[in-house]
């Protein structure tokens, strides 16, 4: 049983895979970024070395929103926000940037949390634009109060037995003692970054000083090495350092930082783009390679798969299928003869259900999903009668399925392309057989609209944008098949499906 701290980790874990995955052009900030949960922390912060969450906050949002915080926090370190904070207005600048970072996660279809700075302007801007804008705002705002203010101290001048008015007064003082906070997450932490920082390049300078004033030294005791004396190695080094660190104070000073977070949804696009035709080409050339293994042993089994967690209520949900002949079953049992025993074992196989079911054994479908899909055919067999065959982009007859021994030594075939619309056409055209298909839900044939009225329970791994246009769609993702979760798993109505 794994402890709380091994199941925030693995939350962690997932998290930032979703982040990456969604923004791989925050890989490099993210590799330097440790992750610290902490209830002190209300909803989540960052200082630029840490990202910091409440696991009491993260408890109440889904999936999307978790990877919003911590996509939002992560942006504040990819873009140098904190630092750029200094001798600035603190309110106005965590609200800039936030508008900023929120949009651009808003783009990428991630829901904005409760709390959020929502500000539609703000996208394809820098936080600088965002902030003048801001402060412009503010000072426009703050002319006809000031004005207002004049006016009525000189109204109340030689009126002092009426009491002053101190509520804007005291409203500028609540104002003094806002920490600054805006949106959902905590910038009361970048302060004292900014002056850790600042402290850290003191430190820094004052030890460059110490160095060259050691080197003076030892240059004028002849001690030290001269540039002939100096491994070559040692120059090239500190040449390529030298060069580096000129390039990182030329980023900073000509304001790349706030262009690259202008520019950011397209760069982050087009990296996403060539990560995903590699990610194309590596499947290609995996189909490619299962074909060949397949051409030379034509079919076999993977051997015992063990057992999976059920993950859904099959019982319920495929007796379900069947409801509309249960008066046509009642029928034939007021006909059944008088003998007890018989009749017991007449109603028995007369009220388990039929189901077949069809496996994706396509290229993008590895060793471990098939195994995952065979396991959870166990759990069916207890409540059905089964019959089961395979798809790629050709279909492989279906086998009677009678033990768990037949689901073991199930022949697997494939590892070509997916086409899911010729897989559902494969089915029996009787109502009350139910129909399972297993897939990972990638295929360019998906079911076509003659096919909407078709009762299809789809068990699909690890993609939630499918959508077929027919029947119930059974989401299950690789953390729920790690932990066996699945008893809250329930199917949800196809688009256009019934």
């Amino acid at each position: 049983m794994m402890t709380e701290a091994e199941k925030q980790q693995q939350e962690t874990d997932f998290i930032r895979g979703r982040v990456l995955r969604k923004f791989p052009l925050l890989g490099v900030t993210m590799s330097s970024l440790k992750t610290v949960t902490d209830d002190a922390i209300e909803t989540a912060a960052t200082d630029g070395k840490t990202v910091y969450y409440s696991p009491k906050f993260f408890s109440t949002l889904s999936d999307d929103e978790k990877t919003f915080i911590y996509a939002h926090e992560v942006m504040h370190v990819a873009f140098n926000h904190i630092l750029r904070s200094k001798d600035r207005d603190k309110k106005l600048w965590n609200t800039a940037t936030d508008a900023v970072i929120n949009q651009i996660l808003k783009n990428e279809d991630l829901p904005m949390v409760d709390g959020g700075v929502d500000m539609a302007e703000a996208i394809n801007r820098s936080a600088e634009e965002m902030y003048e804008k801001l402060l412009n705002e503010k000072q426009q705002n703050q002319q006809p109060q000031q004005q207002d203010q004049s006016k009525s101290r000189q109204e109340q001048s030689g009126q002092n037995e009426q009491p002053q008015d101190n509520s804007n007064s005291n409203q500028d003082n609540a104002d003094e003692k806002e920490s600054g906070q805006a949106g959902h997450d905590n910038h009361d932490i970048w302060e004292k970054a900014v002056e850790d920082a600042e402290k850290e390049q003191q430190e820094q300078r004052q030890e460059q000083k110490q160095t060259s004033l050691l080197d003076k030294i030892k240059e004028m005791l002849g001690k030290k090495k001269t540039p002939q004396e100096t491994p070559p190695q040692e120059q090239e080094q500190e040449q390529k350092q030298s060069s580096s660190q000129a390039a990182e104070d030329g980023r900073r000073a000509k304001g790349e930082e706030s262009a690259y977070e202008r520019n950011f949804l397209a760069e982050n696009a087009e990296e996403r783009k060539q990560q995903a035709e590699q990610t194309r080409r590596m499947l290609e050339r995996r189909k490619n390679e299962t074909m060949k293994a397949l051409a030379a042993n034509s079919s076999s089994s993977l051997g015992p798969v063990g057992k999976s967690k059920a993950v859904t209520d099959w019982k319920k949900l495929l007796k379900k299928s069947i409801t509309e002949d249960e008066d046509r079953w009642s029928y034939r049992r007021s006909d059944a003869d008088n003998d007890y025993m018989a009749r017991v074992e007449e109603l028995e196989d007369e009220n388990k259900s039929e189901t077949e079911v069809m496996l994706d054994v396509s290229g993008s479908v590895n060793e471990e999903m098939l195994k995952e899909f065979l396991r959870q055919l166990k759990p069916i067999l207890k409540n059905s009668k089964l019959k089961v065959g395979c798809f790629d982009h050709r279909l492989y007859d279906f086998r009677e399925i009678k033990n768990d021994r037949d689901i073991d030594n199930f022949p697997i075939s494939g590892g070509g392309g997916t086409n899911i619309d010729l897989a559902v056409r494969a089915f029996s055209k009787k109502k009350e057989i139910n129909k399972i298909v297993f897939t990972d839900g990638y295929s360019n044939d998906m079911p076509k609209n003659d096919l909407k009225n078709m009762n299809v329970i789809w068990l699909i791994y690890d993609n939630n944008n499918f959508h077929p246009v027919c029947g119930k769609v059974i989401y299950v993702d690789k953390r729920q098949i790690a932990n066996a979760k699945f008893a809250s798993v329930s199917p949800r109505p196809a688009r256009g499906g019934r």
